[in-house]
């Protein structure tokens, strides 16, 4: 699964006026759980466990107000949670459309990353379609749309197709399954 997050499009000032930490955090958890139920649902469809993403983030439009201190509070904050609740759930990220100034950050930032998590990022400029191409990451039209297909159209198609009860549970293999629950085990 693709996601694309745009960040540099957030007004930050509205997203700190309209929405509560708390308020925006439990919008984040729904977004992330809707995306577990949709790796659930492709698990099913396709007979095998599917569980990483690959994440873009689209830095077009990024100023000053995305380092604001309660902006770099709250993006930690969800990170924060996202690690301990979500670990390991990121295959690949690619940060496009990135500012001189972001990719200096970025080569201080990454010496204090673990190498493996380092080794999932690519700061890429404004020529990332050859980088995604090259990836096998394919988004639709080969670009990134103006207005994205938002994550709960696509949970609420999931839960019709295959039922909440079946999505919450998660997806085992089938050899799994039968390892786990086999008397010799």
């Amino acid at each position: 699964m693709v996601l694309v997050e745009k960040l540099g499009q957030v007004s930050v000032r509205q997203l700190l006026r309209d929405f509560s930490e708390d308020d925006y955090i439990r919008q984040q958890v729904f977004s992330r759980e809707a995306v577990r139920a949709l790796c659930t649902a492709n698990s099913i469809r396709r007979g095998r466990r599917l569980y990483k993403n690959v994440v873009v983030i689209d830095l077009e439009g990024l100023s000053r107000e995305h380092v604001s201190r309660q902006f770099e509070q709250l993006m930690g904050r969800v990170n924060s949670l996202f690690a301990n609740h979500y670990p390991e759930t990121i295959f690949k990220v690619f940060v496009i459309n990135a500012p001189l100034v972001f990719k200096l950050a970025w080569a201080i930032a990454r010496r204090f990353l673990h190498p493996v998590t380092v080794s999932k990022f690519e700061i890429v400029g404004r020529a990332w379609q050859k980088t995604l191409d090259d990836a096998g990451v394919v988004l639709d039209g080969g670009a990134i749309p103006a207005m994205l297909r938002g994550w709960a159209a696509e949970a609420r198609e999931a839960i019709d197709e295959f039922g909440i009860d079946i999505l919450s549970k998660g997806f085992v293999p089938e050899a799994d399954r039968l390892a786990i629950f086999s008397e010799g085990a």
